[in-house]
């Protein structure tokens, strides 16, 4: 054993050489009745001994060379007016709602594969001290449902000063036991299922999207287009769809 890796021998840990390289162990003695004398038992690895000290196993595995950068540049370089809000509406999470909403657009992965993206991109530099694990990530989404409003306010910044917007009217079916907003309703393939209701909102003039809601699977598109006009309090409109859109209701 090397003199400079004896300094690590101290009471409780074990030291160990394989191919040059030594291990650290912590130990302790127990008593043995039947064999009348003490007996080590190896309690857990320490890490890798080097001569700046021991590096634990799991500061190893995380050691990265290097990360992936240049779709995060692009992404945060399009994206600043998104972060501001953000930081104003979501003080104490928006860095985890914007890591996140830039990890889905890389790649839409289920919560439970988020965090090994993340550790793998610029972000992980960038916002070292938040985590993407599919608890931390379930408790956020968690969040967001149940304070609706604070997203809706936000929403409506985004549209203030425009003029000229496209919707579209989208729904996904499923059979979930916990979704209340599942109903059976009317779509384009006929198909008397249980789904949601999708509206999206895309600024043809900041070309940007600009606002999102989800709707329960009955609300007709007429209806789901003036509720929305309600919500936003827009006046004096003009709205240009096909005949499908025709009403008799006003706005």
């Amino acid at each position: 054993m090397e003199e400079w890796v004896k300094k690590f021998k101290t009471k409780g840990i074990a030291i160990l050489e394989k191919n040059r390289r030594y291990y650290a162990y912590k130990i302790r003695s127990v008593w043995d009745p039947k064999k009348k004398r003490a007996r080590k038992i190896t309690d857990e690895y320490l890490g890798v001994v080097t001569p700046q000290g021991i590096i634990k196993k799991h500061s190893i595995t995380s050691i990265k060379s290097d990360y992936e950068y240049a779709n995060i540049s692009f992404l945060l370089s399009v994206s600043q007016d998104i972060y501001d809000l953000l930081k104003e509406f979501y003080p104490y999470e928006w860095e985890s709602l914007f890591t996140l909403s830039l990890l889905r657009v890389i790649q839409p992965l289920p919560l439970k594969s988020i965090q090994y993206l993340f550790d793998k991109t610029y972000l992980k530099l960038l916002f070292p001290n938040i985590s993407m694990s599919p608890k931390t990530l379930s408790g956020l989404l968690q969040y967001l449902g149940r304070n609706r409003k604070l997203a809706e306010e936000l929403m409506k910044r985004l549209i203030i000063g425009d003029k000229h917007f496209i919707i579209d009217l989208s729904y996904v079916f499923s059979y979930s036991q916990k979704i209340s907003f599942l109903e059976k309703g009317y779509n384009k393939d006929h198909l008397y299922l249980p789904q949601i209701n999708i509206l999206l909102g895309f600024s043809s003039q900041k070309r940007t999207p600009s606002f999102i809601r989800v709707l329960p699977g009955s609300v007709r598109d007429v209806q789901s287009l003036l509720a929305t006009v309600n919500l936003f309090n827009i006046k004096e409109i003009v709205l240009i769809g096909d005949r499908g859109f025709y009403s008799s209701q006003k706005c």
